[in-house]
């Protein structure tokens, strides 16, 4: 009888640190606190006749809650979970990336579920189609129901899973939109892979696909990977960025963390629009989220911050009459927020006129104080010297 699909959230705890002190005239009790890092999701595959355990991390701050935001799927969940997890928190709360989820799949048998194809002497290998179908047809299915989605996937994956995410760029080219291909081990079965790529590679994608490929100090893979991207180079399929990376100052177990800051970094590459393409204006801003939105598929808006870089961009070249444009225009957008009346605050200050400064950063610690914004000194601060200098204490 089969068993009913199964879904069991439970919180996935982790130690921030813990130090118990046993003089308590030096130094008293410390206490030990937990951190919640992520979630752990159990559900039944019909597919694979089996129980599989992910985890799973989430955005933990307001701008993504109810924002469509990509995925990223990351094989031999248990040993890069925390590390990626990290990795994702830190460069997306620099704006350097979207903000996504993250979902660690857990091994049970790895050699069957990567590998396309039958392994010497492993009669349960070759798994690979049917671990593909649980991920396109039963876990990313539960994932966007579960949370709110873009449509944008990025898989990862190390060694035999390098090779499984090259083997899905390949035949199922219609599902992930990226990869991050680590060491893949791609001369398995006399470099079945290989051969594949020269067999199966299209000559145009319908939708921009990339790769980042990278390879440790690993010279038993250079051939066969060397052979990979020669098949690359030659066919250049439209639609179709690709990066190889050495990274000889890392081994095989030492490279994916790298490989997966750099590779993200990299897929991303356009999220961040330069100071030297702000040519248009706040027009140029507006262009390039437009152009987000469409390519990733998420619900986003233009924010406050890049039009406050627009801003004080013009009061380092003293364009005052653009930069109280730019700056006007922020707090037409964000009524709420005090740093776009304390930025206006700035503007007004340097272009001469005091009492439209102080009336700014009036108001910049009014909603500060409303909001418990964490920069409310620096506002009172501001306020003070604006109303020094023009004389009213």
């Amino acid at each position: 009888m089969k068993k009913p699909f199964k879904q069991i959230i439970s919180s996935l705890v982790f130690l921030a640190f813990a130090m118990f002190l046993t003089s308590p005239f030096v130094y008293g009790q410390a206490k030990l606190h937990s951190l919640k890092q992520g979630e752990s999701l159990t559900l039944y595959s019909d597919i694979l006749k089996q129980e599989r355990e992910m985890l799973i991390y989430m955005p933990d701050y307001s701008g993504t809650i109810g924002k469509k935001i990509p995925v990223c799927y990351i094989l031999d969940g248990e040993t890069h979970f925390q590390y990626m997890s990290g990795i994702i928190s830190y460069l997306s709360s620099q704006q350097l990336i979207p903000p996504m989820i993250l979902v660690a799949i857990k091994n049970i048998d790895r050699n069957k579920d990567f590998s396309p194809v039958l392994i010497k002497n492993e009669p349960a290998s070759g798994g690979a189609d049917n671990f593909h179908d649980f991920i396109e047809k039963e876990l990313d299915p539960w994932i966007s129901k579960k949370y709110y989605t873009s449509g944008y996937r990025i898989l990862m994956g190390h060694s035999l899973g390098g090779l499984f995410a090259s083997y899905s760029m390949l035949d199922h080219p219609q599902f992930f939109n990226a990869y991050i291909a680590v060491s893949p081990y791609l001369q398995l079965s006399d470099a079945y892979i290989v051969k594949r790529a020269g067999e199966q590679l299209p000559a145009s994608y319908n939708k921009q696909k990339s790769l980042y490929m990278t390879l440790g100090n690993e010279p038993d893979y250079i051939p066969t990977i060397s052979r990979f991207m020669d098949i690359l180079n030659q066919q250049k399929p439209k639609n179709f960025k690709y990066s190889f990376v050495k990274m000889d100052q890392y081994d095989h177990g030492s490279s994916p963390v790298v490989a997966a800051y750099d590779g993200l970094m990299w897929i991303f590459e356009d999220w961040v629009l330069q100071p030297k393409d702000f040519a248009q204006g706040i027009a140029s801003i507006d262009a390039h989220n437009n152009y987000l939105v469409e390519k990733y598929g998420m619900d986003i808006k233009t924010g406050e911050q890049i039009i406050n870089l627009l801003g004080y961009q013009y009061l380092r070249e003293e364009a005052y009459d653009k930069a109280l444009q730019t700056f006007k225009e922020n707090v037409i957008r964000f009524p709420d927020s005090p740093n776009v009346y304390d930025s206006l605050g700035d503007a007004y200050k340097q272009s001469g006129d005091m009492e439209n400064a102080k009336k700014n950063y009036k108001k910049a610690v009014k909603l500060g104080l409303k909001y418990g914004s964490v920069f409310i000194e620096t506002y009172q601060k501001n306020l003070k010297e604006a109303e020094m200098k023009s004389g009213n204490k």
